[in-house]
């Protein structure tokens, strides 16, 4: 009887001891529908939960994909995509909303403001130079901005003060206090060429023939050896007289003082800078009568007769000679380029026969 009881007694411990192992299966088992709903918790995260994300779901952000977001909507509401787009984290989206919207605001325009008042907290620089630039034609029509422009002008980021560059030389600021002068200081002070040479090329726009001594301090400087400012500098020159296809400049001075550099002698690589003398290459035959007639003191002969001189030199740039030679057809004739071409008999000269190629081909498209 005994022995019965105890083995009765045995396997009821065992049994005990069964059930209490299949515990611990018992409370894994929550832990694993918690590991199910995992994913489902993430999505309900990345779900819009406010206006940015709402207006982003879906969409890359690149240029390619936030243009989408503005497809067939009207001016109030690209401008409220605008706002919403400017307080997102990424400079690269804030940046293409400021390159999206580059036109003129009448003063005192709340969607002026709100960009301004958006751009005087931006800290990344990629986005700041895209601010300034894009609300270009803007700075007399904001205090805000203007104070934020001149301030950026000793802005450590060199595309900052490209951008503050283009909209101190932009012709449409030339009447706001203060902006020839400064941007004339920058185009000599600046340490970045490409921002002086912006300077150089654009602020004789204004038409004020008080740059023209200071365009030549550069061009004729013996210490200033970059061919892209001196270039930069002469084109600034020439669209004071020469503004193919606008034709609104009348400089005669600016004009003169062209013609004198061209003659300088002696002729080297920087002197003058092929570069300059881009301008000259087309659009003369489509400047009006009443254009001519005001800038009477443009002389065609006289142009080509500079051409000449420099493109029969040896001593000038071979790149600058032939690029001589393309302003020849818009100024003069064909008989120009066939008399050029019979004089080119140095023999001294290595780029001779190169050139008299180049008047071959030129002759060509006078046909």
């Amino acid at each position: 009887m005994k022995k019965r009881f105890c083995l009765a007694l045995g396997l009821a411990l065992c049994l005990a001891a069964c059930d209490s192992k299949e515990e611990p299966a018992a409370k894994t088992a929550p832990a694993a529908e918690t590991a199910k709903e995992a994913p489902a918790a993430k999505t309900a995260k990345a779900t819009p939960t406010n206006d940015l994300d709402k207006l982003l779901e879906g969409v890359e952000l690149t240029p390619k994909g936030l243009k989408t977001l503005y497809t067939g909507k009207s001016t109030a509401e690209k401008s409220q995509i605008d706002m919403t787009l400017l307080t997102h984290e990424s400079p690269v989206v804030r940046a293409y909303v400021y390159n999206s919207v580059t036109r003129n605001y009448d003063k005192g325009d709340a969607e002026l403001d709100k960009l301004v008042k958006q751009l005087q907290g931006e800290k990344d620089p990629t986005v700041l130079a895209a601010g300034i630039k894009s609300l270009m034609n803007n700075l007399g029509r904001s205090s805000d901005l203007y104070n934020l422009v001149f301030a950026a002008i000793k802005h450590e980021n060199v595309e900052v003060r490209k951008s503050v560059a283009i909209v101190l030389s932009n012709s449409n600021n030339k009447n706001v206090a203060g902006v020839y002068d400064e941007a004339l200081k920058m185009m000599f002070n600046d340490s970045d060429k490409k921002v002086r040479g912006t300077i150089c090329r654009s602020l004789p726009d204004f038409g004020n023939e008080s740059i023209i001594p200071e365009i030549a301090k550069i061009i004729y400087s013996e210490e200033e050896k970059d061919v892209a400012i001196i270039g930069d500098c002469l084109e600034g020159l020439i669209r004071m007289w020469y503004f193919s296809p606008f034709f609104d400049q009348h400089s005669e001075a600016a004009y003169k003082e062209t013609l004198k550099y061209f003659n300088k002698k002696p002729r080297g690589k920087n002197n003058p800078p092929w570069n300059g003398l881009s301008r000259l290459l087309k659009g003369y035959e489509n400047a009006s009568a009443e254009w001519k007639e005001a800038s009477s003191y443009l002389k065609p002969e006289e142009i080509v007769a500079a051409m000449v001189d420099i493109i029969k030199d040896p001593g000038a740039d071979k790149i600058t000679r032939e690029y001589a030679i393309k302003v020849i057809p818009n100024f003069g004739t064909k008989k120009d380029l066939e008399k050029l071409d019979a004089a080119l008999t140095d023999t001294a000269d290595r780029n001779a026969q190169s050139i008299k190629k180049k008047i071959a081909e030129a002759i060509e498209t006078m046909q």
